[in-house]
């Protein structure tokens, strides 16, 4: 799985801006973050990017609904962020 940062930084500030929008804590066991990786894209990929996403849609919102429930049953376990 990727993250791609749209702004600079490096793979761990992008690790750690991606839990922070899902709130969740990048050291968790359980949700894998030890695999991501992050680049930088360039300003014609961020357009092919941009004019795919319209399409990707749905896919975007059924990832963005697991993590929502992963950073749920986190919560629920009593673990703080």
């Amino acid at each position: 799985m990727n993250i791609v940062s749209f702004g600079g930084g490096t793979n761990s500030t992008a690790k750690r801006e991606f839990c922070r929008e899902y709130g969740i804590s990048p050291g968790d066991y359980w949700c894998g973050l030890s695999d991501l990786t992050a680049r930088r894209l360039k300003p014609e990929e961020v357009k092919a990017w941009e004019a795919d996403a319209q399409t990707e849609r749905d896919t975007l919102i059924f990832i963005q609904g697991m993590l929502e429930i992963g950073a749920k049953a986190y919560a629920e376990r009593g673990c703080v962020v």
